[in-house]
């Protein structure tokens, strides 16, 4: 699995795949407390959808579309939201709270 240095550069680049935003979380883990993590992954999150959805499901929390936030991402967010614990379920951006 290829880590990417930069981000998407100017508009020649392709956007990510939902497969390509999986297999970086897949790759890339950490073990931050719980708060930080679910905390930064938010910030993240926020700098793509000034509207994000929210809901929760017993100990799970979906957050945001992931086909609205995951083309405008770059490759080094989608690594912060793994190494925070961060993965995608049910369409949404996802994490145990």
């Amino acid at each position: 699995m290829q880590v990417y240095e930069n981000s998407r550069k100017d508009e020649s680049e392709e956007w990510m795949t939902k497969k390509e935003a999986d297999e970086l979380l897949s790759a890339s883990r950490s073990d931050p407390p719980q708060k930080q993590r679910v905390f930064r992954g938010l910030q993240v999150l926020t700098k793509y959808d000034d509207n994000l959805h929210f809901a929760c499901e017993h100990d799970q929390m979906f957050v945001g579309n992931i086909d609205e936030t995951r083309e405008k991402m770059t490759r080094e967010d989608v690594i912060e939201l793994a190494l925070c614990g961060w993965f995608i379920s049910q369409e949404s951006w996802s994490h145990f709270v």
